[in-house]
């Protein structure tokens, strides 16, 4: 048995490496030596060639039906969030979205909104949406494959196991789009016994599927990098000046998250409460519910185990959030940044008080959503 299709369809744990700060920013830090990408190793007796918009590795005597296979090869729909749709509609929303930031953070300085959309949201967007991974179809069958193995021809991504005789693909790329990326193989193997229509069906079917899931896992990321720079531009913008203690960093967090929750849904025109409670929802992978954090008095990080720091910070992230749209939603949209200019006004000295200037600033008494329950 060879464990190669299965293994295939899990191209969402694929990842992408991208920047989340401005793309002009430098650093002081040395450069370090990035290795050459990896080449893939024609095996014996195959061929290394492009037809049309794909890369194939095959035997001679396969390339007729192959070529047949993709010269009517259609690729089904695509997500409608894909990189270069996320950047027209950011640069058509843009006006709404400075204005909404006016009114919700007093961010008006159009260098600051240049930075972030001129700088980061735009550039990453376009370098993610000219991503391209070097994907190569090898395109043979469950017993040629096991030969070329046991006879020494390797690549990184295929094992062989003696005991089992089993054939085992690992589909990890890490998509970058600061380097050249390493040439990735895409096992197409099909039964010796199958005839020419089936094996073109096969091989069309596979790179369907294969870069449904590429596009997939891309129109992912690029959400995430959306809400993610523009949370980080707001808590660098907003909040660090504020120089907030360990128990009041949950209004950082909050804010941050969900005002670029409210922005992404304009540029997505979803509708905000309903992504809000997506993002919300309690994971169940988590073994920490929201439910147990006290915001306002938060534990200690040394306290913490390390590999139970990330589930803390995400449940304390998804409670922050449910705080805060309780505050928009009750406060109006002008609540956050009465806050804020009460925090620079007199800072509040722990969490506590800062709950108090909340409730004395907008009118939202968050005293008992902010506890454990």
């Amino acid at each position: 048995m060879i464990r190669i299709f299965a293994a295939v369809a899990f191209i969402s744990i694929w990842s992408i490496t991208i920047a989340a700060q401005p793309a002009t920013t430098a650093t002081s830090a040395p450069a370090t030596a990035q290795r050459p990408p990896y080449e893939i190793i024609t095996p014996p007796g195959f061929q290394k060639l492009t037809i049309g918009q794909h890369s194939i590795i095959a035997e001679p005597k396969d390339l007729p039906w192959i070529q047949d296979a993709l010269k009517d090869f259609k690729a089904t729909t695509r997500p409608t969030t894909m990189p270069a749709t996320l950047v027209a509609a950011l640069k058509q929303t843009r006006p709404q979205i400075e204005k909404a930031m006016a009114a919700d953070l007093g961010i008006s300085d159009p260098k600051l909104t240049g930075e972030l959309f001129d700088q980061t949201l735009i550039p990453n967007l376009e370098k993610l949406g000219n991503l391209k991974p070097p994907l190569f179809y090898l395109v043979t069958t469950q017993d040629k494959l096991k030969t070329l193995l046991k006879n020494g021809w390797t690549d990184p991504r295929l094992h062989y196991n003696k005991i089992t005789d089993d054939v085992q693909f690992v589909p990890t790329l890490e998509l970058s789009v600061d380097h050249a990326m390493d040439e990735y193989l895409v096992p197409a193997v099909f039964p010796a016994t199958a005839l020419p229509d089936q094996q073109q069906q096969m091989l069309s079917h596979l790179i369907d599927r294969t870069e449904a899931g590429l596009a997939a896992s891309i129109s992912v990321k690029a959400q995430a990098f959306l809400h993610t720079a523009t949370m980080n531009f707001i808590g660098r913008t907003i909040f660090v000046p504020l120089n907030l203690q360990p128990n009041q960093e949950w209004i950082s967090m909050g804010v941050s998250s969900t005002l670029a929750a409210k922005y992404l849904a304009m540029v997505e025109q979803m509708d905000f409460k309903t992504l809000l409670m997506r993002m919300t929802h309690e994971n169940p992978r988590n073994p920490i519910s929201p439910r147990t954090i006290d915001l306002a008095h938060p534990n200690d990080p040394k306290d913490l185990r390390r590999e139970a720091m990330p589930y803390y910070v995400d449940a304390m992230g998804k409670k922050a959030m449910t705080v805060t749209l309780k505050i928009l939603e009750q406060g109006g949209p002008d609540a956050i940044k009465k806050i804020v200019d009460a925090i620079k006004k007199q800072k509040p000295k722990d969490g506590d008080e800062l709950v108090k200037l909340i409730k004395d600033a907008s009118g939202v008494d968050v005293t008992e959503d902010v506890k454990a329950n």
